[in-house]
C-alpha cells in the first residue's frame, strides 16, 4: 500500500509533508509511515479517499483496478480485433505508401537512366514524351508530365 500512496504523491506532485497537509494528518504521522515506521492507519486511508475522491479505493487498498474511478483497465472487448486489425492495416498502408514511394523514385531514375537511349530516337523523329502514367495495383494512377526545361 504505500508504493500506491506513494505513487498517488508522485501524480499529485506532492512531498510528504505537502500530502499530510492536504489529507488533514500531522507531518510526522506521514513521515513515520511513509518510511516505513508505522503502518498506513485507516485513518490515512480514510482522508486520501476524502480528500481525492477520484482515487480508486480498491487500487489504494488492494492494488486492484487503476488509480483512478471510472478508467477501465484493459480488458479484452468485443470489438478489439477488429480493432487491431485496423491498426494493422494501417501499418500496411504505411508500408505500401513507402514502397511506393520506393517504386516512383526508381521508376523516375530509371526514366532518366534510358532518357538518353530514347531521346535519340524521338530528336530523329520530332517526337516528344508529352506523358507518363502509372497504373498502381490499387487502381489509382499518376501521370508525370516533362519538366518546360526538357521540351527544348
Amino acid at each position: 500500500m504505500l508504493t500506491r500512496i506513494q505513487k498517488v504523491m508522485d501524480d499529485k506532485q506532492l512531498s510528504v509533508s505537502a500530502f499530510a497537509d492536504e489529507i488533514g494528518v500531522k507531518r510526522p504521522t506521514m513521515t513515520h509511515t511513509m518510511t516505513g515506521r508505522n503502518n498506513p492507519s485507516l485513518d490515512i486511508v480514510s482522508k486520501i479517499l476524502e480528500r481525492y475522491q477520484d482515487i480508486n479505493s480498491e487500487w489504494l487498498l488492494f492494488g486492484k483496478g487503476t488509480m483512478y474511478k471510472g478508467i477501465q483497465a484493459q480488458q479484452p472487448g468485443l470489438f478489439d480485433d477488429f480493432e487491431q486489425k485496423d491498426v494493422v492495416e494501417k501499418k500496411a498502408d504505411e508500408a505500401d505508401t513507402v514502397k511506393d514511394e520506393i517504386l516512383k523514385s526508381s521508376v523516375i531514375s530509371s526514366i532518366q537512366l534510358e532518357d538518353d537511349k530514347y531521346s535519340k530516337r524521338t530528336k530523329e523523329s520530332h517526337k516528344r514524351v508529352s506523358k507518363i502514367m502509372i497504373f498502381y495495383s490499387d487502381n489509382t494512377f499518376e501521370i508525370f508530365l516533362p519538366e518546360e526545361s526538357s521540351r527544348k
